[in-house]
């Protein structure tokens, strides 16, 4: 099995002491033009082999922050692509 961590987004409102993302900008979000690539590319991939299972785990400052609509629109996307086979299990 093969385990995917997208870090979507640098942004947190948490503020913990430990962490060192209020150091850094901010500001970054993985656009989704370039989600969309590389979930094309894994579609390649899964096409050639049937028998892997892919995980996607959605890591970052707080990826909550990237709203809904970000998420409605990869599962919509991943939902067209995997519309004929079993969907990548999302974390």
């Amino acid at each position: 099995m093969i385990t995917l961590i997208f870090k979507a987004v640098e942004k947190c409102n948490s503020n913990c002491i430990y962490c060192g993302v209020i150091k850094k900008r901010q500001d970054v979000i993985m656009q989704f033009d370039l989600l969309q690539n590389i979930l094309i590319k894994i579609n390649d991939f899964l096409i050639n082999n049937h028998s892997e299972e892919i995980t996607f785990t959605w890591h970052g400052g707080e990826v909550c922050l990237l709203g809904s609509e970000y998420f409605q629109k990869a599962i919509e996307l991943l939902d067209c692509m995997y519309s004929n086979k079993s969907l990548p299990k999302l974390v």
